[in-house]
């Protein structure tokens, strides 16, 4: 979905019954996630309850920013899954009402029933911050400096 576009689903009485809120929001283009995570909090926020991103993040391949035609925009670029995942983080730096967030996933890995055009045949699940011989990719480091940010801000506290 686009950011702009995104409407949050119904308040329901369950979120009554709920000691925590959460859920997991992807997000195709640069830039929508933080409509779309501000709109989030704006729906669960009513609630009063701890809320959490339970999933988000995107995918990458190893070597799909030297593709012929590729951009940084482009679905599978590692500077594609970096930026969003940077842009959430800023996201969540803005709102107080989401007490926690877990990127997807740790690493890369295989899937034998998952052949898609942007794994190259690989039959993998390519939303890690490692791939599947456990290199770092791009989004490795933008995780790493936001384990840093909230570790000097607990020790702060």
């Amino acid at each position: 979905f686009k950011g702009m576009d995104w409407i949050p689903g119904h308040p329901d009485k369950l979120y009554d019954l709920l000691d925590v809120l959460s859920g997991n929001i992807y997000v195709n283009n640069l830039g929508d996630g933080l409509v779309a995570y501000h709109k989030f909090a704006k729906m669960l926020g009513a609630y009063n309850k701890p809320i959490m991103v339970s999933e988000f993040g995107s995918m990458s391949m190893r070597g799909a920013d030297e593709r012929p035609g590729s951009t940084p925009e482009t679905l599978g670029s590692e500077a594609r899954h970096a930026q969003i995942l940077h842009e959430a983080y800023r996201g969540f730096h803005d709102l107080p009402e989401i007490t926690g967030y877990m990127p997807w996933c740790l690493a890369d890995v295989r899937v034998p029933m998952h052949w898609r055009w942007y794994n190259a045949g690989k039959a993998a699940f390519s939303y890690g911050l490692l791939d599947l011989e456990w290199r770092k990719k791009k989004v490795f480091d933008v995780v790493k400096a936001e384990i840093a940010c909230l570790k000097k801000a607990m020790e702060g506290r």
